[in-house]
């Protein structure tokens, strides 16, 4: 954990994935914690896929939003840009504010 972060201390707000033949015996260990366990199917590795392919997604997209935003602002197409995704991809504009910030506050 780096400084300033705090551990899990509500249900549901920490997951830990676990895979392999031990997975069951090690998610009792965190019985009565607040610390999520789900069991992936699979064998050892299985749960590092499953955490490597979201992050994946989760930091890709918003990468990506980022940049389509920037190419866009640099060729003084941002405000239309704007205005297209809130007709047709609503989600969008709110979408890159909360990429913006996630990148400001871990980068």
């Amino acid at each position: 954990m780096h400084p300033g972060q705090m551990g899990a201390t509500a249900p549901s707000t920490t997951r830990l994935y676990l895979a392999g033949a031990q997975a069951p015996a090690v998610s009792r260990l965190f019985d009565s914690t607040p610390v999520d366990v789900r069991i992936v199917d699979g064998d050892v590795g299985a749960a590092s896929a499953l955490k490597m392919t979201y992050a994946a997604w989760s930091k890709g997209s918003s990468a990506l939003l980022l940049a389509i935003r920037a190419a866009a602002r640099a060729s003084n197409v941002e405000a239309d840009l704007l205005r297209e995704w809130a007709e047709s991809e609503p989600d969008l504009p709110a979408r890159t504010l909360q990429a913006a910030r996630s990148a400001s506050t871990k980068g």
